[in-house]
């Protein structure tokens, strides 16, 4: 190859990362959970118009590389907000096309310790503009000027924190595994039959205590969210400002050990590569 070609081959090679990154930039999106955990619907921290807020929570989404990147919580402190704390971002996910009509979800948890412990909250959810204001907002009242809080947040007894889970395959494993130990035992003399029969109960009972255990894992996938979580579902469209975020729809649910938010939003790529999801514009 001459040194024209080698010259020409880097020029093609420069303009297509210059087109490539100039297309394919990151765009962080942000969302909001407000919360409100004394009771007290006025004065303490407002934002635009939502006012007695205790704890602001931001979630920042890479729209183009398809993850939550940070996640941060503000406590009230008078009437301003203190430094932002970040939680992990291990307890966040963002699903992709998984959502109502194929929307995508963003879902994950708030420590009770980390807001205070409360028995009850309220919540108030939005999205940013690109100008400090809001694009979209969904409260109980739907009224953007004068929102008012979800007070009915779902009080669940049990403890539904995401739990480590084994795969598909090594749980049927683990199940068929339990279920005939008690027959190569009782094969093998060492259980009388009523033994055996108590015996043969544990993986019936182990599968009824996974059941219930793993009530929500995080991990994009919205199927195991209960239709009773859901708080209000938003018109499709509704957003404002440079930042297209729209919230469609907006779960919660509360137990002993967490807050758990989901959010339905609209995807604001135009079109993305069918094998890497990146956006390309």
């Amino acid at each position: 190859m001459n040194s024209r070609n080698k010259i020409s081959n880097s020029l093609y090679l420069g303009l297509f990362l210059i087109l490539f990154s100039s297309v394919a930039q990151s765009a962080i999106q942000h969302y909001f959970t407000f919360i409100n955990n004394d009771g007290v619907d006025t004065g303490q921290c407002s934002v635009n118009t939502v006012s007695g807020i205790d704890y602001r929570i931001k979630i920042d989404v890479d729209d183009t590389f398809l993850s939550v990147t940070t996640v941060s919580l503000e406590r009230c402190s008078g009437v301003a907000f203190l430094a932002p704390e970040i939680l992990p971002t291990s307890n966040w996910v963002l699903g992709m096309g998984t959502g109502q009509n194929g929307s995508n979800i963003i879902e994950g948890i708030i420590p009770n310790q980390a807001i205070g412990n409360p028995t009850q909250v309220s919540l108030i959810f939005a999205s940013d503009d690109g100008s400090g204001g809001f694009s979209d907002i969904v409260s109980s009242n739907n009224n953007n000027a004068a929102p008012t809080w979800f007070t009915q947040i779902k009080q669940l007894i049990k403890n539904t924190s995401p739990i480590p889970a084994l795969s598909g395959v090594g749980l049927v494993f683990l199940i068929i595994l339990i279920a005939t130990l008690p027959f190569i035992l009782k094969n093998k003399g060492y259980l009388s039959s009523n033994i055996f029969s108590m015996i043969l109960l544990v993986p019936l009972l182990g599968i009824t205590i996974i059941a219930l255990g793993a009530t929500i894992i995080i991990d994009g996938n919205p199927s195991d969210w209960s239709s009773s979580f859901l708080l209000a579902s938003d018109a499709s469209g509704d957003q404002t400002g440079v930042n297209d975020t729209d919230i469609l729809n907006t779960y919660a649910f509360k137990d002993g050990q967490s807050l758990y938010v989901r959010l339905d939003i609209r995807d604001t790529c135009n079109f993305r590569d069918p094998d890497s999801k990146i956006c390309l514009g």
